[in-house]
């Protein structure tokens, strides 16, 4: 099901939404993450993920919901069926992004990334994050550094150490 119907693909929807989002949020303070849609059941929901350092309280969230919905409904990316959600992406969500990487860095990640000789196998890489530019610099909770260009990055995750 697509995001409103007769709509454009979901990525294409993501897109939209990022490029008429993105420069409202950076005004006020805060950052695009992702957008994504879920279905079930009749319903499609509609989740725009925003950051901040320092993170985003319900209550930002739900003025970020009424600065963007109006936008969202005009440039047909919502509707009247479609429910509408902003919210933190949490420590649980996908690092996949530069950006992502970058505001990570301090933090112990799990990485999973493609082993370049074997376009079917990747590798899991546990360690602190140390850089994230081009490459991720790790170094590993099992001792020594190790460089991993972007490319070969499937996603990291936040490793939360108790």
């Amino acid at each position: 099901m697509e995001p409103v119907s007769g709509s454009p693909p979901r990525e294409e929807m993501r897109d939209r939404m990022a490029a008429l989002c993105a420069p409202l949020l950076e005004a006020e303070g805060f950052e695009f993450v992702d957008a994504e849609w879920s279905s079930g059941a009749g319903n499609v929901t509609a989740r725009l993920f925003v950051h901040r350092p320092g993170g985003v309280t319900v209550g930002e969230c739900q003025r970020i919901h009424r600065m963007v919905m109006p936008m969202l409904r005009v440039e047909s990316i919502v509707d009247d069926n479609t429910s509408f959600e902003v919210a933190s992406p949490g420590l649980k969500r996908p690092l996949r992004r530069a950006a992502d990487f970058r505001r990570a860095v301090g933090y112990y990640l799990t990485i999973r990334r493609r082993v370049a000789d074997e376009p079917d196998c990747e590798e899991r890489l546990v360690g602190k994050l140390l850089a994230a530019d081009a490459a991720l610099t790790v170094a590993l909770d099992g001792g020594g550094e190790v460089e991993i260009p972007l490319d070969e990055v499937i996603e990291g995750r936040f490793d939360i150490r108790m």
